[in-house]
């Protein structure tokens, strides 16, 4: 089976260095599969807050990610981000591209987890959520800022929510750009308290998750040897994953 001269993957690390990705696909005679690590220790994940816009996050022992290199108010701000700045609230975008044409997509991510809180979304669709002192089983009533200045809200964690998965083209963008997109907050208190900046040494705020995305196109859906394919980087918030509400206890 044939493939693409570069993969999806190496697409997105090289948008991940360059900003906007321009990448040149092998014509494949038959269909090809590919993968996609969508877990935040690819390095691949860029953050935005506390002064910062889509800066590359620091990657911590574990896997997880920061918006500081120590994961604590010790450690260096992302470039364009500063302690003054850090008002407790920031998020964590990883993009990716799917062919048109794709089909048998399936997807699964697990291991959501964050200091204090985090809820992610795929498409603006909430598909997961976790964070510090959710029962081991169940659910427990919390708060979420789900926008930076916005209010703290009423919102239900469940433990189950840490993994999910989804199958099917139903949501993705085909022939386009993705995003996944991961909203933290720093509270000091867990699930439980309000966002704020950190509260003192060693006060820390981090996000971690792991998964992976697959799916196989066709051949004519992959760009003759001398088409350029232009993937511009960018904030977009799509969907996928079975959706879930703010409203009600959330399972998939």
């Amino acid at each position: 089976m044939s493939s693409p001269l570069f993969s999806l993957q190496s697409v997105l690390r090289l948008a991940a260095s360059c900003g906007a990705a321009i990448a040149v696909f092998a014509l494949a005679p038959s269909a090809f599969a590919d993968s996609i690590d969508i877990s935040t220790s690819t390095g691949l994940w860029t953050v935005t807050g506390a002064g910062a816009t889509n800066a590359t996050a620091y990657v911590l022992g574990g896997g997880g990610i920061s918006i500081t290199s120590n994961g604590t108010n010790t450690g260096t701000f992302v470039s364009g981000g500063s302690l003054a700045n850090f008002d407790g609230f920031w998020t964590a975008s990883f993009s990716f591209f799917l062919p048109a044409g794709a089909t048998s997509i399936s997807g699964s991510f697990s291991g959501l987890t964050a200091d204090d809180r985090v809820v992610l979304f795929l498409n603006g669709n909430i598909i997961g959520d976790g964070g510090l002192e959710i029962p081991a089983s169940g659910s427990a009533t919390g708060m979420m800022q789900l926008t930076d200045g916005g209010a703290n809200q009423s919102f239900i964690f469940n433990s189950s929510d840490s993994s999910g998965s989804a199958s099917g083209s139903a949501g993705f963008i085909l022939g386009g750009e993705n995003t996944l997109t991961a909203v933290i907050n720093n509270t000091g208190g867990g699930i439980y308290g309000t966002t704020k900046t950190f509260g003192g040494t060693g006060d820390g705020t981090n996000f971690g998750v792991t998964g992976d995305l697959t799916f196989s196109a066709p051949a004519s859906t992959v760009p003759e040897p001398s088409s350029v394919s232009m993937l511009f980087g960018g904030l977009v918030l799509l969907g996928g994953f079975r959706r879930k509400t703010l409203t009600r206890s959330k399972t998939f």
